[in-house]
């Protein structure tokens, strides 16, 4: 196994430590940041710093991760990116103000999926 897979694997497992997943997310490889952001047991103030990473799939991530708090939440909804707005409508835990902000998007999808939720 090489050790990118290594890498990818810690990343992924909920029983990484979270001091690991803090040194993992500043790895240069954008699939083992994607994971840390995955990862339910990532401390917020690092999922925080992978929400304004460059690569939008680890934002994608973020957006999707049932821990992302609530204010972090906010802030990926003011996101460029049109699939991390939808990543984020698609979150079981996206609070309903945001739902509703979500529902009135530019992007058809996002506001499709923001609608069903709200039903």
């Amino acid at each position: 196994m090489n050790n990118i897979m290594i890498k990818i694997e810690a990343a992924d497992n909920p029983n990484t430590p979270g001091r690991l997943l803090k040194k993992l997310a500043t790895d240069k490889d954008d699939r083992v940041r994607y994971y840390v952001a995955l990862n339910p047991n990532t401390p917020v103030n690092v999922l925080e710093k992978l929400a304004t990473d460059e690569d939008y799939f680890v934002k994608l991530a973020v957006s999707k991760n049932p821990n992302t708090p609530g204010r972090l939440l906010k802030k990926l909804a003011t996101d460029k990116d049109d699939r991390v707005r939808l990543y984020l409508a698609l979150n079981p835990n996206t609070p309903g103000r945001l739902l509703k902000k979500l529902a009135n998007d530019a992007n058809d999808w996002v506001k499709k999926e923001a609608s069903k939720k709200l039903k």
